[in-house]
């Protein structure tokens, strides 16, 4: 999710990085995920643009490029990029949801519905969500796990695999933050399931894969009423932070023209 240029609707795209999975998805030399994810980066997968891009060195009028990587011949590179990036992403903290809210006091700020899935949320013995997402993000601590989509987990998408190149980490992925979950739809790693409900239907199920070897036992299924199921949604949804959402501050500094 992005916002739109004038802050107010948002718009689909690329998901929000809030600031515990921007600190969970560090490396072990402490980059953070964007800093990660591009720092192999070569400049051909970056589009047409950026051979002219990391040539010049007034990319756009006020550009704070060269004043952030001071004494740089060229500060215009793939890792700077990734810096500027994890930096940026580091203040998008989402902490003023309705559940928050609910929590500092306000007993109206949620749903009775809502009120009921945070209780199966947190439940031992039932849906066990708290399993994997905890902590203040609800982002599990740097867990990988195998939800049995596939089996085999089709590539590209491989999971830990990709950087351990163990066996038994195929198929796993780090569980996401469930703060801002309503709208950032679609689910899982790549998209394959649309709904909320859905994904609670496929862990209801045990999965997809029942065959999977590499099955994290924490996708053991569990029965789920058609109330059940309202009520975990009610809960997710909760956990929106519209001012957030809105906050003029993250929004496209190059708007379209109109």
């Amino acid at each position: 999710m992005r916002l739109s240029s004038d802050g107010d609707q948002p718009v689909p795209g690329v998901d929000f990085v809030l600031l515990d999975d921007v600190r969970r998805s560090c490396g072990a030399d402490g980059d953070s995920g964007a800093e990660w994810a591009l720092s192999g980066s070569r400049q051909s997968d970056l589009g047409p643009g950026w051979p002219a891009i990391s040539g010049s060195r007034n990319v756009a009028p006020g550009s704070h490029v060269p004043q952030a990587f001071v004494g740089e011949a060229n500060p215009y590179t793939i890792r700077n990029v990734a810096r500027a990036m994890a930096a940026f992403e580091r203040t998008i903290v989402g902490a003023d949801s309705a559940w928050d809210r609910f929590h500092y006091g306000d007993e109206t700020a949620i749903s009775e519905s809502a009120k009921r899935g945070e209780i199966l949320f947190f439940t031992d013995g039932g849906p066990q969500c708290f399993r994997c997402h905890s902590g203040f993000n609800f982002s599990g601590e740097d867990e990988y796990h195998n939800t049995a989509l596939y089996d085999p987990y089709p590539p590209p998408n491989l999971g830990l695999f990709a950087h351990t190149r163990r066996a038994e980490d195929a198929g796993k992925f780090k569980a996401p933050t469930l703060r801002n979950i309503a709208v950032t739809a679609p689910y899982m790693h790549d998209g394959s399931i649309a709904t909320l409900e859905e994904v609670l239907e496929h862990y209801a199920a045990g999965g997809r894969a029942h065959g999977n070897p590499g099955k994290d036992p924490l996708v053991r299924g569990f029965t789920m009423t058609v109330q059940n199921r309202v009520d975990l949604v009610a809960f997710l949804k909760s956990l929106t932070d519209e001012g957030l959402l809105h906050d003029p501050r993250f929004a496209n500094p190059w708007p379209p023209a109109r």
